[in-house]
């Protein structure tokens, strides 16, 4: 645990506070209160914790509406939040996932149930943190390739709002657009992998330049192939210059058409010529007219042009709480566990593997690479497996989850030691079941992605301070990196 953690607590009840208080405070995590909804949302506000507790039931505004204020704010959408609510109380449970909840605590409080839960949310607020701050690196990064040539400056941006805006006006996903959104603003981040002065001599009709340039977006792609949170990403980067065939992925499109409007009007294109330009494009089968049609009715007088300001893409985009889906191992030795256990999984949409036999949960799980596993054995077997998956290098970083028949401070103790994540009561209760595993593979898929887009912004950065070692690269990049810039400018590295 980071001794950043932060917890908010909203309880009206002070008696309630002092106790979760009392309880964090002793495992080292820093807590702050609140008395009731509208000081809870000025706390986040003022600072952003790393995960909120909230009591459903409390005057005035009560914890839905405060979790749902908070999940639709994309300033605090990302920070988790766990409801406090009856174990019996299944209404308060559906309503929370409805508001966008991630996780319960039941009353009343159990110290060692509530210290557990706690440590894993705040470990995804701080991964969220590690990404948002990675992605602003990667962002300027691209930024910065692209302003090498002045006239290009902002058009990553500028793409991103058209393409963003466009794929709104066809109706495609919500989930979708922030994909949408990030690939286009990265489109172009290859050319940092090659030199600076190709894209001049292809403009001027060198061929082999201009072959070479068409190697940039296979170069961003292979960039972002380590991030598994951004494959949409990656598929919008690695073709928003390939001609897609009617039925192809969407995303791609809308990112091609909006690249190629700004890029003729970058050209000196004006705009009614750019219009006729991808008009003819369509025709020739490079787009689809309806996606141009879209374009130009929507953004065609709009002051996303090289000269206007640029609306932020994320402005355009609604607030989404997206429930991560994961490939999911389910060892349970009696079959009717197996098939309860497998139909709440499979019915929220996660993969899910079957396993007798508790001997070979391990041998699966290390060729299989899982999300997550359920276990439901007996006492002796579950701890021999959890043991066992900690101690091979292929599964020790896979979230445990112990569905047993007693649940009491020692047997969580006993399955913490082991190296299990959670413990649930048996007969496993489905809401239960759901959040517990929707917690726990945000922690695994964060944590990859975490690892991921740090990686590409290290490598994205050395490259550009090897290749630029005047430039002026943003600070917050070579800090990241470990460069410093004497007084004329030059960079040098502090470690290697």
């Amino acid at each position: 645990m980071s001794a950043a953690d932060r917890v908010l607590v909203v309880d009206d009840q002070p008696e309630n506070l002092d106790l979760i208080e009392e309880v964090l405070a002793e495992e080292g995590f820093v807590v702050a209160t609140a008395p009731d909804g509208l000081a809870a949302l000025r706390a986040v506000e003022e600072g952003q914790p790393d995960c909120v507790l909230l009591d459903v039931m409390m005057p005035g505004m009560d914890g839905f509406s405060v979790c749902r204020a908070l999940k639709s704010n994309r300033g605090t959408a990302r920070i988790p939040v766990a409801m406090l609510t009856a174990l019996s109380e299944v209404t308060d449970k559906i309503l929370g996932l409805n508001v966008g909840a991630d996780d319960f605590l039941n009353k009343p409080i159990d110290p060692w149930e509530l210290v557990s839960r706690v440590r894993a949310l705040t470990r995804i607020g701080r991964y969220r943190r590690r990404i948002e701050e990675a992605e602003t690196l990667l962002t300027a990064a691209a930024a910065y390739v692209e302003g090498r040539e002045s006239l290009r400056s902002g058009h990553g941006a500028r793409v991103a709002t058209m393409a963003v805006r466009l794929a709104r006006s066809l109706r495609i996903p919500d989930a979708e657009l922030e994909s949408i959104g990030r690939g286009a603003l990265l489109h172009d981040v290859g050319e940092a992998f090659l030199p600076r002065d190709l894209r001049a001599a292809a403009a001027a009709g060198d061929e082999a330049s201009a072959t070479r340039l068409s190697e940039h977006p296979a170069l961003g792609a292979g960039l972002l192939s380590g991030i598994p949170g951004w494959a949409g990403v990656r598929e919008v980067v690695a073709l928003h210059h390939e001609n897609l065939e009617k039925g192809g992925p969407a995303a791609p499109e809308v990112v091609a058409v909006a690249n190629r409007f700004d890029g003729l009007l970058l050209a000196g294109w004006s705009v009614e010529q750019a219009s006729s330009r991808l008009r003819s494009d369509a025709g020739a089968g490079a787009f689809r007219i309806e996606a141009v049609e879209a374009l130009l009715a929507n953004d065609a007088t709009l002051p996303v042009r090289p000269s206007g300001a640029t609306p932020d893409w994320k402005d355009v985009v609604p607030v989404t709480s997206l429930v991560p889906r994961g490939r999911i191992l389910v060892a349970a030795d009696r079959r009717a566990n197996r098939e309860v256990l497998a139909e709440i999984l499979q019915t929220a949409g996660h993969q899910v593997a079957l396993v007798e036999q508790a001997a070979a949960v391990v041998s699966v799980a290390r060729e299989t690479d899982p999300d997550l596993v359920v276990l439901d054995l007996s006492d002796g077997d579950w701890l021999g497996v959890c043991a066992g998956l900690r101690a091979a290098p292929a599964t020790g970083e896979i979230p445990i989850v112990v569905a047993t028949s007693v649940v009491d401070l020692a047997a969580h103790r006993r399955a913490v030691r082991a190296g299990a994540d959670d413990v649930l009561a048996n007969p496993v209760d489905r809401l239960e079941l759901l959040a517990r595993v929707k917690s726990l593979l945000r922690l695994r898929l964060h944590g990859r992605d975490v690892a991921g887009l740090e990686e590409a912004v290290r490598k994205l950065g050395r490259t550009l301070a090897a290749r630029d070692p005047g430039s002026g690269l943003p600070l917050r990049l070579l800090s990241f990196l470990g460069i410093r810039r004497d007084d004329g400018g030059a960079t040098a590295a502090q470690r290697p």
